[in-house]
């Protein structure tokens, strides 16, 4: 698969993965349908492993590294986010959580030695413009209380636990591990120690099986979990942290076009400008080399 159709797959899997997020609220606690989301989804790729032949034998080191990929990537962080969508309007979450573009790029100047292109910063900040616009009306309708402050709070650590994690898994896969393989142990391992969370603050391990809840499972553990996370992690591996973690920009406006469609959400103009912003940050993300140079050439 090219990074293009790779970049399309990852934003179109996560962009649902929103509103199955919604269908799952309320019907359990919210560390508990973590738990159960990445544990489903470890166990379908452990099975998919067995039964194609791919190796699960780890050794100690990797056990320890892919727990702690567990730790950032499948679990504390998407608790912290629900966490903030408790004390913040969802569109503004999805505003702090956008930040992972840029964080990706320092984090990656830190850890990795890497240098990013001004394009990248340039398709970060339009990003980040473009998803303010879009959702402008949570914006303004956020108050300066205390509870928003620990809100916004809790959506950026989760940002930055994100962003270790996308740094953490160009260190796993040097291991050796592949993308199947650090995947399954990394959400076995998530789910575990969430679960021991969950139990830690008596939280009920129990549910209403809706209709709604479990089809949202269902497309979590098999379309945002196995395919997203599969997608993405590859998507890091071939372009680095920075430009994959543009998709954090991406995936809101879809879930903007999902709560159109399906919760009869009004677009405005204001949204429509916004949603320009990202795509032609998208442009020029995934563009060659020298591309931003040359248009500010030709416009010169």
């Amino acid at each position: 698969m090219t990074n293009i159709l790779l970049y399309i797959a990852t934003v179109l899997s996560w962009g649902f993965s929103w509103y199955a997020i919604q269908m799952q609220v309320g019907v359990a606690p919210l560390e508990v349908s973590v738990a159960y989301r990445f544990g489903l989804a470890a166990f379908v790729q452990f099975v998919w492993c067995v039964a194609t032949g791919v190796s699960l034998r780890l050794t100690l080191k990797q056990h320890i590294t892919c727990a702690l990929l567990g730790v950032m990537i499948f679990g504390a962080n998407l608790v912290l986010v629900y966490y903030a969508t408790a004390e913040l309007p969802s569109g503004l979450v999805s505003v702090v959580f956008s930040l992972i573009t840029v964080v990706n790029i320092v984090n990656g100047r830190i850890f990795l030695g890497r240098s990013s292109p001004a394009i990248v910063w340039v398709a970060a900040g339009l990003g980040i413009v473009g998803i303010a616009m879009i959702f402008s009306p949570d914006v303004s309708s956020l108050d300066a209380g205390s509870r928003a402050l620990v809100g916004a709070g809790f959506a950026f650590a989760g940002a930055y636990i994100a962003s270790l994690g996308n740094i953490f898994a160009l260190k796993v896969q040097d291991t050796g591990l592949s993308v199947l393989q650090s995947n399954a142990y990394g959400m076995a391992y998530g789910s575990l120690i969430i679960a021991a969370f969950a139990a830690l603050k008596g939280a009920p391990f129990t549910f209403t099986p809706t209709t709604a809840y479990l089809a949202g499972l269902a497309y979590l553990v098999f379309g945002a979990s196995i395919a997203g996370f599969g997608f993405y992690l590859t998507l890091i591996r071939r372009i680095g942290p920075e430009r994959a973690g543009y998709t954090a920009v991406m995936f809101p406006a879809v879930a903007l076009l999902v709560s159109a469609w399906l919760e009869d959400l009004k677009i405005t103009p204001i949204m429509m400008a916004g949603a320009a912003l990202i795509l032609l940050g998208n442009v020029l993300v995934l563009a060659p080399k020298g591309t931003l140079r040359r248009w500010l050439t030709r416009a010169a």
